[in-house]
């Protein structure tokens, strides 16, 4: 094993420009000029000080408060020393928790079996009667003798020390970070070794394991030290034993503040009217964002409960920087489960081990130094790490909804909008176990760091051909003066192309081809909105028109000449693929249309006229587009008018007699054509494509004929005033048996 004392660094001088191995704007036109001072350390409600300010020039702290003021409640860390704290020692008998605890640790303890002991007898056994497998690895194999001796006889006890000065440093209460609140904990480094040194010895009452019913995850290190003898867990245990080796040596005299993120639905942005300009951009196939990142907000690919398997057999992005920097996993103290739109920023972390490898070869290489880094005016590191967790995909194809989407821009936000100023360092966010995309999760924290103005430096992970893509996207979006806007309307219109189409067309393919052809979606997909409450015209917080009646539809051909206009149920319109938010809604006196007209690539424009409505007798226009994907061709414009009509016309039972089947076969369609057979067409060729649409459009208006033609052959043949009502009804009331030929009459050679 490697000496604690060695200091080694996997990535020092890795970054090497001249090699090529980056793109875009240097890092130094990245990386802020200055050190980020937020958020300001203050006492308010929302904002707990565990030292007293302001803060001498010395870098003494005072405990804050210097009144004891325990509170035992679900919005309050149960603390070890609560005389809240009891502990079964008999059937009968109860006693103080702590006490027990400064009993046990006076006696020395000189093995990793009297450490086990230890810890067991002031926490309840479990049926299982667990062995700490881990920890008896770490101490008689991992370890070599000398270096397990000098545990036991020198740093042991100086853990214990340190963990028993939570009386004197801890006398008020710790607020838990709550879910959909916005609040802050800041605290001395030595008080957060404190509560460290409290974990590893497992004293915090109920937390050695996550429950269902606690959104807080485990803290206490108990679930560590019964993992097996992997060597991920072996390597993480060397992290934290160098962790407490240099804060007990000598004590660090900053200050971290823990702060959790809470945007609420009305804050976030409106992405598809987003005029924000893209961010610039460097992106680099070497380097890390801990490292190379240093001193810009850096992205922890966090779980949902932060800090993920730290404290397991977990060994990737979110771990690692934990085991980086322990003062990253307090949060796990007092932070609950985060939200869609909520985040966990710590300020002023420190960075204690280097390590090499990554999952199942992650290896700790030796102690790191960290004072180099400069420090803010409330003896913060200049380290701000932004934990958002992002989605798991049990399917590839799950993160292209446009909910997961939206949902995904919406986290990055509530990170990256932390603060007004500062540059963004992150990689590939949730594209390892949660299965993402790199491509699309670039994009999604393009968007989010342009709105909030914030450069991106993106770190690939020696990936140098996503380097490539990811730069080249960048360059083309700049040159064609992309803002977050047009790039949002056309994420949302591939997703729904590629949800409802099933279309295999690449995200990046699409993004070149629809921006190159200049089809660029106004709104998209009528049914997946930015808004909670449906669609809006025009970009406004108007709501698209409902109705119970169905819609009325009026379809032009390119040229303009009508083809069909046909009033149609609503079962039509489900079969037409017309969303129900299309529909209009119903009212007294009057009645307005709307013109939709849909613009296909590589086909004749297709005008689909005359939703009706009965609404507001308001003249006012309304236009919008949206996307709507025919047959896997990308989408094209969807424009909706609305304008008053007259009245509308009268039942058609209640036709005059003089009125032949021609005439009703005009009000109802003027086919100029008889329909086709449908032709089945390749969709892999661009004119099977355009068959294909023809073939629709021939198929909708002979579904259209055959409606008009048997309805009209079930009608009364020239009823009489002699007619009795009861011949009448039996009439109207006879079944009309047809088959399904009939609605697809055989084309005329």
């Amino acid at each position: 094993m490697s000496n604690f004392d060695i200091s080694a660094d996997m990535f020092e001088d890795s970054f090497d420009a001249e090699e090529c191995s980056w793109r875009g704007m240097p890092l130094d036109e990245i990386r802020p000029k200055h050190i980020c001072t937020y958020p300001s350390v203050r006492s308010s409600p929302n904002h707990t000080v565990l030292f007293k300010l302001p803060i001498s020039n010395n870098g003494h702290f005072e405990p804050h408060p210097s009144m004891r003021a325990d509170k035992w409640d679900q919005d309050h860390v149960r603390m070890p020393h609560s005389p809240e704290s009891m502990y079964p020692v008999s059937q009968t008998e109860l006693k103080s928790r702590w006490q027990i605890i400064c009993d046990t640790y006076k006696r020395p303890i000189t093995s990793s079996r009297e450490l086990e002991k230890a810890i067991l007898s002031y926490n309840l056994n479990t049926k299982d009667d667990l062995v700490f497998g881990a920890l008896h690895e770490f101490f008689n194999r991992t370890l070599d003798q000398s270096e397990m001796i000098g545990f036991f006889q020198s740093l042991l006890p100086k853990i214990v020390k340190l963990a028993l000065e939570i009386e004197d440093k801890f006398r008020g209460s710790l607020p838990i970070l709550a879910k959909g609140g916005n609040r802050s904990i800041s605290m001395t480094q030595v008080q957060a070794g404190i509560l460290l040194a409290n974990a590893f010895l497992c004293t915090f009452p109920r937390r050695n394991s996550t429950t269902a019913q606690s959104a807080l995850p485990s803290i206490n290190f108990y679930r560590l030290f019964q993992c097996d003898s992997l060597d991920r867990v072996q390597q993480k245990l060397k992290c934290f034993v160098n962790y407490f080796r240099r804060i007990v040596g000598e004590r660090p005299s900053g200050v971290v503040t823990y702060t959790r993120r809470h945007v609420r639905q009305s804050e976030l942005p409106r992405w598809s009217n987003s005029d924000a300009k893209l961010c610039q951009l460097h992106v680099s196939s070497s380097g890390t964002i801990e490292d190379e990142g240093g001193g810009m907000m850096e992205v922890d690919f966090a779980n949902q409960n932060v800090g993920g398997g730290v404290l397991g057999r977990g060994s990737v992005q979110e771990e690692i920087r934990f085991v980086l920097c322990p003062e990253l996993v307090v949060a796990r103290l007092f932070c609950e489960s985060l939200g869609d739109t909520e985040a966990l920023i710590v300020t002023g972390c420190e960075r204690f081990n280097t390590y090499e490898g990554y999952g199942g070869t992650f290896t700790w290489s030796g102690d790191y130094n960290d004072s180099a880094r400069q420090r803010d005016s409330y003896h913060r590191l200049n380290t701000i790490v932004v934990a958002i967790d992002a989605l798991h995909n049990n399917r590839q194809s799950d993160q292209f909804k446009l909910e997961a989407i939206k949902r995904e821009t919406n986290k990055a936000y509530a990170g990256f909008s932390f603060g007004q100023e500062g540059a963004i360092a992150t990689g590939n966010w949730g594209c390892g176990a949660f299965n993402g995309d790199p491509l699309l999760k670039f994009l999604i924290q393009l968007m989010a760091a342009s709105v909030c103005r914030k450069p991106i430096a993106y770190f690939t992970f020696g990936d140098e051909e996503l380097r490539d893509k990811l730069f080249e996207m960048h360059q083309f979006l700049m040159r064609k003066d992309v803002t977050v806007g047009v790039l949002w309307r056309v994420i949302r219109a591939y997703s729904f192309l590629k949800n409802v189409s099933k279309s295999g067309e690449s995200l990046y393919d699409y993004i070149y081809c629809t921006l190159d052809t200049g089809h660029i979606p106004d709104v998209g997909c009528p049914m997946e909105c930015d808004t909670e409450d449906g669609p809006t015209v025009d970009n406004q917080n108007q709501k698209m028109p409902q109705e119970d009646g169905g819609p009325t539809l009026d379809v032009r051909n390119h040229q303009g000449e009508k083809t069909v206009g046909q009033s149609v149920k609503n079962d039509v319109s489900a079969e037409l693929n017309i969303p129900e938010g299309l529909s209009s809604k119903s009212a007294a006196n009057s009645e307005s249309t709307s013109k939709v007209e849909i613009d296909a690539p590589s086909s004749s424009k297709l005008t689909l006229g005359t939703i009706s409505d009965h609404g507001n007798a308001s003249t006012k226009e309304n236009t919008s587009t949206i996307t709507d994907p025919v047959n896997g061709l990308a989408p094209g414009r969807l424009s909706l008018k609305r304008e008053k009509l007259p009245k509308p016309i009268a039942p058609v039972e209640g036709l005059d007699d003089s009125t032949d089947d021609a005439d009703l076969s005009s009000k109802r369609t003027s086919l100029k054509s008889e329909p086709m057979d449908a032709e089945t067409c390749s969709l892999q060729t661009e004119e099977g494509r355009r068959k294909c649409i023809e073939t629709e459009k021939k198929r909708w208006q002979a579904y259209q004929s055959a409606m008009v033609k048997f309805t009209n052959d079930s009608k009364i043949d020239n009823p009489s005033p002699t007619s009795s009502p009861s011949s009448t009804k039996r009439t109207m009331g006879k079944p009309v048996k047809r088959k399904i030929s009939d609605y697809f009459p055989k084309s005329t050679p």
